[in-house]
């Protein structure tokens, strides 16, 4: 009376006699062929590790419950949260030689090139790269309804989850104190790692004396640090708890975007059946409510508009300082917005900015599509002046110290020469040495159309086309040898 098992049915059976032994497995059957809890064979095996011992001639063994999946011998296993790697030489279940072991029954697992001391009670031996080590679980704690000490925020406990024992400090979300009978969000941190899924079970005691407070369900197996009172993260919680399957992956989702974390992580950090965490991908994308980064990655949409807010912010800063220049270098752009990241990640996001119309990529610059240079009559001026000077200079132009002499009386004259560098209107191949895009772009057909009918072509036959001296000829040169336009071969180059 007072507990789950009042209402279950009593069955009479004698292990001398075997009387009603028949009656107990029909009723057992007949409890499992009602189960809503069918284990998935496809599920990631893993088995928790409650003996380590060695048997001459065999090597490491371990025992424990194979608790999901299928494993089989010779199946490469990784041994968590050590992280060791090695493979499955033989399997016992009832002393028994089997190919397969499935969830649910007890099994000996014999690992190749093992000592007994590479392994400890408490470890989980599990199929290789299916689990994430963590420091830190997000849980739902119930608290026993006969538990006569209160549980305090901070509270140092022992946590028991598989066949591990780890101590932990128990931060309750959202009160000071959890009482009998509470159900209560909390963050356990803990003091070793730990390789848990979403879903799984536990208990909690007290550190001292060792009484038992209560139990609860793991909501999240490799959380981030969590203040105490937001609602954000206790509505998230709340939804981990009794949110559907996809609104659990969505907000996955939102909450490792800006980690850019693969679809594989995710499966894993969820403990979603794999095949379902694909079809609702595909369903999120058609929604609209991801976006693909790569054939693995998934990015939330909440994520990107924001990332757009910082691209605004971080643009619009930047134009009000250099309101002649036509845009943020690229390069500058990915690393201020995407730091860490692939260019390949951050040359994605900035496509979907653009089609969605908040930037424009003018020249291999970023900039804001609402932006536009706009330059004073008197800027007007210096920009023809100066965009004359180089274009008349052709292949010998003056140095730049030179042509900083004739405007030193104009204010903007660097201003101005920048923004022309940057909008492409001038090629800086050195410190000194400035090109008219005109020019340069002749010059660069010039020798191309040569290179490709002779097959490459020298310094001095450039020199030679061009009718140069061999200062400008070999700055061009080594200009598209650092672009990539060219390639060195012996004393001459190919395009």
């Amino acid at each position: 009376a007072g507990t789950f098992l009042e209402e279950a049915p009593i069955l009479a059976v004698s292990s001398y006699t075997g009387e009603g032994i028949e009656e107990l497995k029909k009723a057992i059957f007949a409890l499992i062929d009602a189960s809503s809890q069918i284990k998935n064979p496809d599920t990631p095996f893993r088995i928790p590790v409650d003996r380590v011992f060695s048997i001459e001639g065999f090597g490491t063994v371990i025992t424990g419950t194979l608790i999901e999946g299928q494993m089989n011998v010779g199946d490469p296993v990784t041994i968590y949260p050590k992280g060791i790697e090695t493979k499955i030489r033989n399997l016992q279940v009832h002393s028994h030689d089997v190919q397969t072991a499935y969830a649910g029954q007890r099994v000996a697992v014999n690992l190749a090139s093992l000592k007994k001391t590479d392994l400890d009670k408490g470890d989980v031996v599990a199929q290789k790269d299916s689990m994430h080590v963590a420091m830190m679980l997000d849980a739902k704690m119930s608290v026993l309804k006969n538990c006569e000490r209160d549980i305090f925020n901070g509270s140092r406990l022992h946590l028991y989850h598989g066949a591990r024992d780890i101590l932990c400090k128990c931060v309750l979300l959202d009160r000071e104190v959890a009482s009998a009978g509470d159900e209560v969000y909390v963050q356990l941190r803990l003091e070793e790692g730990i390789a848990a899924k979403a879903g799984d079970r536990f208990i909690l005691r007290f550190y001292s004396p060792v009484e038992t407070i209560g139990g609860g369900v793991i909501l999240d197996s490799n959380p981030l640090k969590h203040k105490r009172n937001d609602e954000t993260v206790l509505k998230a919680l709340e939804l981990k708890d009794k949110g559907s399957e996809k609104e659990k992956i969505e907000e996955a989702l939102k909450e490792y975007s800006p980690r850019y974390e693969s679809i594989d992580y995710l499966k894993i950090h969820t403990n979603i059946d794999s095949e379902m965490f694909d079809s609702i991908i595909h369903i999120l994308l058609e929604e609209g409510t991801i976006y693909p980064i790569n054939n693995n990655t998934y990015i939330h949409k909440s994520f990107l508009k924001s990332m757009e807010q910082r691209a605004e912010k971080m643009l619009s800063k930047y134009h009000e300082e250099n309101p002649l220049r036509s845009g943020m270098k690229r390069d500058e752009f990915r690393g201020k917005l995407f730091t860490n990241q692939d260019i390949s990640v951050a040359d994605k996001m900035t496509e979907y900015m653009v089609a969605d119309g908040v930037l424009t990529l003018p020249a291999g610059s970023v900039a804001l599509s609402s932006f536009a240079v706009k330059f004073s009559a008197d800027q007007e001026k210096v920009m023809g002046k100066l965009e004359a000077v180089f274009k008349d200079g052709g292949y010998a132009v003056p140095s730049l110290d030179d042509v900083a002499k004739q405007f030193v009386k104009e204010k903007s004259f660097k201003q101005v020469l920048e923004a022309l560098i940057t909008d492409g209107k001038l090629i800086k191949l050195t410190d000194q040495i400035i090109y008219h895009e005109e020019v340069y772009n002749t010059a660069l057909k010039l020798a191309m159309d040569f290179a490709n009918e002779h097959g490459q072509i020298s310094l001095g036959e450039v020199r030679d086309l061009l009718g140069s001296s061999r200062k400008y000829t070999l700055a061009l040169l080594e200009y598209w040898d650092r672009k990539n336009i060219t390639k060195k071969v012996g004393d001459a180059r190919t395009f």
